[in-house]
């Protein structure tokens, strides 16, 4: 069986766009970043953002909205200019800090210290570190289990 080329050509067209435009019409087509964290599954947690969700590119005015941290908090654990704190981005901690020694302080340590900050369920990392002005305000915190204390002691920079 043959298929006219113009035809094919129009049919794969046709696929193509009228795809998009009903998956845009149903509201399932998405070309810009809506910046919401997934909220956690389990009953005790259902209302809280994931901080494992934490991307990069999101600054901490939004970390601190969504996760209700206080933007004053997260300037001290990370000893960032408090004046351009709310447009910082967490992935610019890692031009920040010296890598020299392995520890890399970056996007998951901006993960782990809300977790902590929280008391919000978080899988402990053993390539993730803090500085020690975020060990300061989570002990401040009081949120943190004895095995949380400990990793956090053993893996600050």
């Amino acid at each position: 069986m043959k298929i006219n080329q113009k035809l094919l050509g129009m049919l794969i067209v046709t696929i193509i766009f009228g795809t998009v435009f009903i998956s845009s019409r149903f509201g399932l087509w998405q070309t810009t970043n809506t910046k919401i964290p997934q909220k956690y599954t389990s009953a005790d947690y259902q209302d809280q953002y994931d901080p494992a969700d934490i991307k990069g590119s999101y600054t901490f005015g939004e970390i601190s909205q969504l996760y209700q941290v206080p933007i004053d908090d997260l300037v001290t654990a990370f000893s960032i200019d408090a004046g351009d704190a709310s447009s910082f981005k967490c992935k610019d901690l890692e031009s920040m800090y010296d890598k020299a020694d392995g520890k890399e302080i970056g996007t998951d340590s901006v993960r782990l210290f809300v977790a902590l900050y929280k008391g919000l369920p978080y899988t402990l990392n053993s390539s993730t570190y803090l500085p020690v002005s975020a060990e300061e305000v989570l002990l401040i915190m009081g949120n943190m289990t004895d095995e949380q204390k400990q990793f956090v002691a053993s893996h600050k920079k």
